[in-house]
């Protein structure tokens, strides 16, 4: 009896240890080099986003006046980059600034001079890296 247990048992770890060797590795040391990989690349975007992702945006529809609406959306319907690429930040003219949020987690916001262009990006803390666990378009 003892030894169906010890093969799921071997099958369980095995399957977890290649789980975890699966997981992909941390692009930055700390947020400021992570946030430039992640600014410059999609596949690091995909690989470092929760599952299902936040994502808040405004609804200029609803009355009595616009309001924010949040959902959650699975990894499968993003659209890749969900951050726009360095390049294209640099040509729309976007400023990036980041703040640090409670418990490590490191807010990161894209806005556009003089435009109601703004989106926020929140990053917390997994590990020894970071993971995008919510975006908002607070654009109008």
């Amino acid at each position: 009896m003892i030894r169906p247990f010890l093969i799921i048992a071997a099958l369980t770890a095995s399957t977890f240890a290649a789980e975890a060797s699966a997981a992909p590795a941390c692009p930055g040391k700390n947020f400021d080099s992570f946030l430039t990989a992640f600014g410059q690349s999609a596949q690091v975007q995909r690989a470092h986003v929760a599952d299902p992702l936040l994502s808040g945006s405004i609804d200029a529809d609803a009355e009595p006046e616009p309001r924010m609406v949040k959902r959650k959306l699975s990894a499968a319907r993003l659209a890749f980059p969900l951050m726009p690429l360095e390049a294209r930040r640099h040509s729309q003219g976007l400023a990036m600034s980041k703040s640090a949020k409670g418990g490590g987690a490191m807010e990161v916001l894209l806005a556009k001079h003089d435009t109601g262009y703004q989106l926020r990006y929140l990053f917390r803390p997994t590990g020894s890296c970071w993971t995008l666990t919510e975006m908002t378009d607070e654009s109008l």
